[in-house]
């Protein structure tokens, strides 16, 4: 009989998890403020995902702007 096999993957952005349990261990510390973590599959995050794309392009949109105004004034 064949069992299920495990894949293994390393973790993406491995150095940012790192600090942000670290963080979460502070905040724990100093507050008593517990912060869980847990995986949502992609399929049931889509709203999430919507809203932080739509953060992010207003972002490169607001630097793009600031960047040209910033050539503009350089021109003066």
């Amino acid at each position: 009989m064949g069992g299920a096999q495990l894949k293994v993957r390393e973790v993406e952005n491995q150095d940012l998890w790192i600090k942000l349990y670290g963080l979460a261990h502070s905040l724990y510390d100093t507050t008593g403020a517990a912060i869980d973590f847990w995986h949502v599959p992609r399929g049931e995050n889509r709203d999430t995902d919507l809203l932080a794309n739509a953060c992010l392009d207003r972002r490169i949109l607001a630097e793009r702007r600031l960047h040209s105004l910033l050539k503009g004034m350089e021109r003066l």
